[in-house]
């Protein structure tokens, strides 16, 4: 049985709003995991953004000089500011939308060229990479999802009918 457009049309509202909730809880635990790394904490939630966490951490674990910890806390504040401005926009335009996907795929793939690269232990990695792809998995459909709204035409408005005096 086939659906309506407007059942279809709210099957596809749901899909952009689960991508943007998934968007906002990476954001979220992104902006606690700086803070658990801040405190010391040697703990994060895999669902966030790995660049921001790891660039803060590396700094960390080298002992990095001043200069290159503000630089590297600069980028970070960067980053979140793109990511809550896809957030805000999105709901509007689906450029925004695809900006996050591909951000967080480039988060994806820094952070398994990271984890095969620079750790002794790969694999302690493997399920932060696998929550990372069940995210842009989200990401992906919220995307195709807010492509199809943008396609779909809305029926015209009717115009009322204009009254014409036949009488003059």
């Amino acid at each position: 049985m086939e659906r309506t457009r407007k059942e279809r049309r709210a099957v596809l509202r749901r899909q952009v709003t689960c991508g943007r909730l998934a968007l906002l809880a990476l954001i979220g635990l992104s902006l606690i995991n700086q803070l658990l790394l801040i405190f010391g904490v040697n703990y994060h939630f895999w669902i966030s953004a790995a660049v921001p966490y790891y660039l803060n951490w590396f700094c960390v674990q080298v002992d990095a000089g001043a200069i290159t910890r503000v630089l590297a806390g600069a980028a970070t504040v960067m980053i979140y500011i793109t990511y809550i401005g896809c957030l805000v926009f999105s709901q509007k335009k689906q450029y925004w939308m695809t900006l996050c996907l591909g951000l967080y795929g480039l988060d994806a793939l820094l952070l398994a060229i990271f984890s095969f690269t620079l750790l002794s232990n790969p694999i302690s990695c493997l399920l932060e990479i696998a929550v990372h792809i069940g995210c842009l998995v989200l990401l992906v459909m919220a995307d195709q999802a807010a492509g199809q709204l943008n396609r779909m035409k809305r029926p015209p408005r009717r115009r009322p009918l204009e009254r014409v005096n036949t009488y003059e």
